[in-house]
């Protein structure tokens, strides 16, 4: 039997991967490129990308549970768009009229411009109608403008998440479909969602003002 040498080798040496270079920690992201350590290296739960969860807070469920404790009562953007829902105007147009002065719109463009998207998408029930105009709200919000800005785009996708997610558990989808259940949209159906879409933006705009603050 042949004598056994006096020292062991680790695992590492004996495979040949004693210089190799350390793996990278899967929890912290990439470490090199405009992302590097900015996202959890595993798919969003809502989009399902590994790379749009870089920034993506909506699924981080630690910061819904927080929100929803806390409670924000409805507010004055909120309560315009119920009223302009009851006036006649579309989900969309509900939603995206009161913050116009923000989007540098009139509410004569503001009207003009959502009018297409209620129903999700002139009545075809693809993506709601509300949620397409808080997308648009939260877009310009918080978008530099800057084209190929990758990092100022992150957050941007960062918040649109949120605020489709924050929706989405309550209805169970962000289509027209999904949320009415599979039912055909018919007018006055939907003060609820346009509610909740107006306010899911104002809460996102206080915390980010609270924050800055």
């Amino acid at each position: 039997m042949r004598a056994r040498s006096g020292v062991r080798k680790a695992p590492e040496e004996r495979r040949g991967l004693a210089n190799a270079p350390p793996a990278p920690d899967a929890r912290k992201g990439p470490t090199t490129g405009p992302f590097r350590g900015a996202h959890e290296a595993r798919a969003c739960p809502f989009c399902q990308v590994s790379v749009a969860v870089f920034r993506c807070d909506s699924y981080h469920g630690r910061h819904r549970r927080q929100r929803a404790k806390r409670g924000v009562p409805v507010g004055d953007k909120a309560k315009e768009a119920v009223r302009l829902y009851a006036k006649g105007c579309t989900c969309a147009q509900s939603v995206l009229v009161p913050f116009a002065d923000e989007l540098g719109l009139d509410e004569d463009a503001a009207l003009k411009l959502a009018e297409g998207y209620g129903g999700g998408f002139a009545a075809t029930q693809e993506m709601c109608g509300a949620m397409v105009s808080a997308t648009a709200i939260v877009s310009h919000r918080y978008s530099t403008g800057v084209p190929g800005d990758l990092e100022g785009r992150a957050v941007v996708f960062g918040k649109v998440c949120a605020a489709l997610g924050e929706f989405e558990q309550k209805y169970h989808g962000v289509t027209c479909f999904d949320v009415l259940k599979g039912e055909r949209p018919v007018p006055f159906k939907c003060a609820e969602k346009v509610k909740d879409a107006a306010l899911i933006v104002e809460k996102m705009q206080k915390e980010s003002d609270a924050a800055t603050a």
